[in-house]
């Protein structure tokens, strides 16, 4: 009986997860992307927060009181906890300041780089001709050097989008708190020198950590390395469709036709495929890594 209630319960508050968005942008009439992404974005957390809680993965810490508990699942932040108290790990002046510090950088700088953008139609090296991913095209469109800076450039502004949201959290947690609270991301474009220094140690550890958590290691129980790094990479570009279906799909009405963010101009597939293409490098990375010459 009370595995069938935390069976039940679990899947009630998947559910919720999954369909809360789209339940809030039709009551709220929500219809700009930021704002329906914010909101995507406790949701896609909780969801993997519930799935680590569920197949029992939740660290330790977290569990010590109910007051932590509440902290650790009701934030997208990763505390930091000690290996021996299993205690969170107390925030210092010295943290608090850094991440006001964080804040006042990232907010600025990514103003500053985003009105560039958009000045540009975010193609400040030019146009080329790579075209949509279901459209023909040539290698060399997409290795044309304007389209990888304009690629890059607009990772550089989701890694700085990312990295406010990630340093206003920390803030609060961390002032409020008093709780240390891991960085979310380490200058993942200019310092990452491996797919796996990448996606493991720099880009969005926060969103890392559930994954791992909530995916990664209940499926490792079962399977491979190799088997369950596919697989949460699988799951990742799932819950990242949902992402831009909810975000800029889903009952977008009075979008001008020129927009970016159109419904028309999006198609749902690339976040699926790029995720499996990354685990799949990945795993191909740990094949390889077992050799002396890599």
């Amino acid at each position: 009986c009370s595995q069938l209630v935390k069976i039940s319960t679990t899947a009630l508050i998947l559910t919720s997860c999954v369909i809360g968005p789209y339940v809030y942008s039709d009551v709220m009439e929500f219809h700009r992307p930021a704002v329906r992404f914010m909101m995507c974005l406790p949701h896609f957390v909780i969801f993997f927060k519930t799935l680590e809680a569920f197949f029992g993965f939740t660290p330790a810490g977290a569990k010590s009181s109910f007051w932590i508990f509440h902290v650790y699942f009701s934030n997208a932040v990763e505390l930091e906890f000690d290996e021996k108290t299993i205690e969170p790990v107390k925030s210092t002046w010295s943290d608090v300041f850094q991440s006001a510090r964080d804040v006042i950088f990232n907010i600025g700088f990514n103003s500053i780089l985003t009105s560039f953008m958009s000045a540009h139609g975010f193609k400040p090296f030019g146009l080329c001709h790579a075209g949509k991913f279901y459209d023909s095209f040539r290698i060399s469109e997409y290795l044309d050097p304007r389209h990888l800076g304009n690629c890059f450039l607009i990772a550089v502004v989701l890694q700085q989008g990312l990295a406010v949201g990630d340093s206003i959290c920390s803030l609060i947690i961390q002032s409020v708190y008093g709780m240390k609270v891991q960085r979310n991301m380490n200058n993942p474009l200019l310092e990452s020198t491996s797919p796996s220094d990448f996606w493991g140690r720099r880009w969005n550890l926060m969103v890392h950590g559930v994954l791992k958590r909530g995916m990664y290691k209940p499926i490792r129980q079962y399977s491979s390395s190799t088997i369950a790094s596919i697989a949460t990479f699988t799951a990742s570009g799932i819950l990242h469709e949902w992402i831009v279906h909810s975000a800029l799909m889903y009952h977008r009405i009075g979008i001008p036709d020129e927009s970016l963010y159109k419904p028309d101009n999006i198609a749902l597939g690339t976040p699926f495929a790029f995720f499996l293409w990354n685990g799949i490098v990945i795993s191909i990375e740990k094949k390889l890594g077992r050799f002396k010459f890599v």
